[in-house]
């Protein structure tokens, strides 16, 4: 799966790409239903198959869910799905 805008990945709908880093992409996207803007981790396609990478992104989500500041977006769930990882956070503030 290649992230593009209109790309649906469980219940949200890729819209426009925010930030690419080492371990994958940044996505604004619609959560359906509801339509609710959040951002979504992509992990590279590359790195879809590999524990390592599983676990280190996991571990991630896990350790960022209990994290409220307003400088950070909050973490509210992560989990694979057509071989994507998701880790999605609510609306970044300001």
């Amino acid at each position: 799966m290649t992230p593009r805008a209109g790309v649906v990945i469980g219940r949200w709908e890729l819209t426009r790409l925010i930030a690419v880093g080492g371990m994958g992409q940044v996505w604004a996207a619609q959560e359906k239903p509801g339509g609710r803007e959040v951002a979504v981790k992509v992990l590279r396609p590359e790195f879809a198959g590999e524990r390592l990478f599983l676990d280190r992104i996991a571990a991630e989500a896990r350790n960022s869910l209990n994290l409220v500041h307003p400088g950070i977006a909050r973490t509210y769930a992560h989990g694979g799905a057509r071989r994507a990882w998701l880790h999605r956070h609510g609306a970044r503030p300001g």
